[in-house]
């Protein structure tokens, strides 16, 4: 049996759409992300755009995490999480829990204006 704990990233398109200033390139990669994992009718995705795709993931995880300075409001803490959980998946690893560095908990104080 399997069980999903995390959201998957799709759950927070509305929120990247709302709340970052990059939403078009961001949620262009989430569609291509979406794909590769299976939106695109059992083809088989090159090892290449995986690696690159889930680089893509890493770099804006990376980036939420340091316009935050660290404090994290719910949703951005969720993103984070399903960003380094879809790209663990794109490279064919072991499922595991999301990675955190050390002292990146807490509550995003201005959310609309740190991106």
């Amino acid at each position: 049996m399997s069980i999903e704990i995390q959201p998957a990233l799709g759950a927070f398109v509305d929120w990247v759409r709302t709340t970052d200033k990059h939403a078009t390139t961001r949620l262009a990669l989430l569609r291509r992300v979406d794909l590769a994992l299976g939106g695109n009718g059992g083809e088989q995705v090159p090892d290449e755009l995986r690696r690159e795709l889930a680089g893509g993931l890493e770099k804006w995880r990376y980036e939420l995490l340091d316009a935050c300075g660290g404090r994290l409001c719910p949703e951005d803490r969720g993103l984070c999480d399903a960003l380094d959980l879809a790209a663990n998946e794109l490279l064919g690893r072991a499922v595991r829990a999301p990675r955190w560095p050390p002292g990146w908990f807490g509550e995003c104080t201005d959310r609309l204006t740190t991106r």
